[in-house]
C-alpha cells in the first residue's frame, strides 16, 4: 500500500477505520451510548482491553 492510512485484511481494502466508523448521532445517541462500558470475561478471569496509541 502506498498510503499509510490504507489497510488490507485479505478480502477487502479499507481506508482509515473502514467499515467500523459509527459517528452519526442518529445511531450513537447519548441516551444509549453515553454511559460506562464494561468488559466481562467471566468468573476467575481478569478482563482488559488493549487499544493502540494512534499518533495524530
Amino acid at each position: 500500500m502506498d498510503d499509510e492510512r490504507h489497510t488490507e485484511n485479505g478480502r477487502m481494502e479499507s481506508v482509515r477505520s473502514g467499515p467500523f466508523l459509527h459517528d452519526d448521532l442518529s445511531d450513537r445517541n447519548a441516551a444509549s451510548f453515553g454511559g460506562t462500558n464494561s468488559l466481562y470475561t467471566g468468573d476467575g478471569a481478569l478482563s482488559y482491553l488493549l487499544l493502540p496509541i494512534i499518533p495524530e
